[in-house]
């Protein structure tokens, strides 16, 4: 297979090379859902690559990395959760709270689509958006009320239009065809460089991930059968009389017999008399591969904006930093990402009416450190922004009697008595303050 490919690769390469060109070059027309970014590295204009080089979603996803840190991401979107809020009024003030129970959350946040639940829905959306640089929500309306929602495949056809901003999409899993307006589709877009199609961190970070296979491929040559045994075979200087010298074709007979002798795991073999094995330690190369991998690892990350110690990288890492890179985590790589994703379901299902909003659970991030967890609901009720209930609601805890008040500082008394304590409390004039100072000096 791999012979064919290498005879072939010239003319494929040459021919699909150009086609990208053409479309890379045209500012009109239709282009593929990943748009030129979505092609192979190996068929990218000027790449000259071997069948082992190309990096796609797939062969990405063979990277132990990558596939971490697309988990970690996807995974920590997912599980937060999706969410609808309804804007609420009274007395001249506007919030917005959980429209937990309503048909729209429900679809958003626990059944999509008859066949993905709400977790598997937002992992599939950052998954593409991540590897493919583009993912595709289609909603689904009947009589005017929304129905599902459905994440385009990634190996479904869907082209982009710059000119009118059109999307035509052919899914023959959803069973979804046709034409949608800008409006009519939600386009969530990985890093951007024109502003239309995204780009996936398989194009971005196509030589790293290059290397990255590589070295993984040269780690597993190292451990097969003889691997670590290497050498060259040499003919004696001096020629017995009436024999001639060892022949180049003898040579390579015997080093091709010893290669596969070695390689299927037998230990003792032989050579002629006038042979001989001269043994060569490992490379430069071999003995740096640790290091390399150690860097490789640490590039990937830095596409993906995950920390290192989420992908067991940092070994030295310790509990305050863990906590520390898992802020940062949040800050600068989720928080992002969220935002992008409430704003354009948010537009794109409920409109600029400000009734609904899309939103993420937050409050569900440090759920897995208790500590964290506890520190935070705390510091909400002492403040006053938590009732008790509330705070055990979170904690799928049943609502206690009298845990519905607000309370001040932490106390047992409610927010409410204390209000009215300090309302009914005497205020200090001056003339008082004069007549309590002349009687300390009588």
């Amino acid at each position: 297979m791999q012979k064919l490919w290498k005879q072939l690769r010239g003319t494929i390469g040459d021919t699909v090379g150009s086609m990208v060109s053409l479309f890379s070059g045209s500012t009109s027309g239709s282009n593929t859902s990943e748009g030129v970014s979505g092609w192979p590295y190996l068929f990218r204009p000027g790449t000259v690559l071997g069948y082992d080089d190309i990096v796609d979603a797939y062969t990405a996803g063979t990277v132990a990395c990558v596939k971490r840190c697309v988990e970690i991401k996807a995974g920590s979107v997912a599980s937060l959760g999706l969410h609808v809020f309804r804007r609420k009024r009274a007395e001249g003030r506007t919030w917005y709270e959980d429209a937990e129970g309503t048909s729209n959350d429900r679809i958003l946040s626990q059944r999509p689509n008859e066949r993905q639940t709400g977790y598997d829905f937002l992992w599939q959306i950052v998954y593409q958006r991540e590897m493919y640089g583009n993912a595709y929500i289609v909603p689904s309306y009947s009589g005017g009320v929304l129905q599902a929602l459905y994440c385009i495949p990634p190996d479904s056809s869907v082209s982009y239009d710059r000119l009118t901003g059109r999307y035509t999409v052919n899914d023959p899993y959803y069973g979804i065809f046709g034409e949608y307006a800008p409006g009519e589709i939600i386009h969530i877009r990985s890093y951007c460089r024109d502003g239309f199609l995204g780009t996936p961190v398989t194009e971005l970070a196509s030589l790293v991930l290059g290397n990255a296979r590589k070295a993984y491929k040269q780690e597993g040559e190292m451990f097969t059968p003889g691997s670590t045994l290497r050498g060259f075979i040499t003919g004696e200087d001096s020629v017995q009389v009436g024999y001639g010298g060892v022949t180049d074709k003898q040579l390579k007979s015997v080093t091709q017999r010893l290669r596969e002798a070695i390689g299927s795991g037998q230990n003792l073999n032989f050579l002629p008399g006038s042979m001989k094995f001269v043994q060569t330690g490992m490379t430069p190369s071999d003995l740096q591969l640790l290091d390399s991998m150690k860097f490789l690892n640490m590039e990937i990350c830095r596409f993906f904006g995950v920390p290192p110690t989420q992908v067991f990288q940092d070994t030295n890492a310790n509990y305050a930093s863990s906590e520390s890179s898992q802020t940062i985590f949040m800050t600068s790589t989720l928080a992002p990402l969220m935002r992008q994703m409430e704003a354009e379901f948010t537009e794109k299902l409920f409109g600029g009416s400000g009734l609904w909003r899309a939103r993420f659970n937050l409050s569900d991030y440090y759920q897995t450190d208790p500590s964290a967890q506890a520190t935070a609901l705390s510091t909400l009720i002492q403040t006053g922004v938590l009732t008790p209930n509330e705070a055990r609601m979170r904690l799928g805890l049943q609502p206690m009697d009298g845990g519905d008040a607000l309370v001040a500082n932490g106390s047992i008394a409610k927010l409410e008595e204390q209000q009215g304590q300090q309302q009914g409390a005497v205020p200090i004039s001056k003339n008082n303050s004069k007549s309590k100072k002349t009687s300390q000096k009588k």
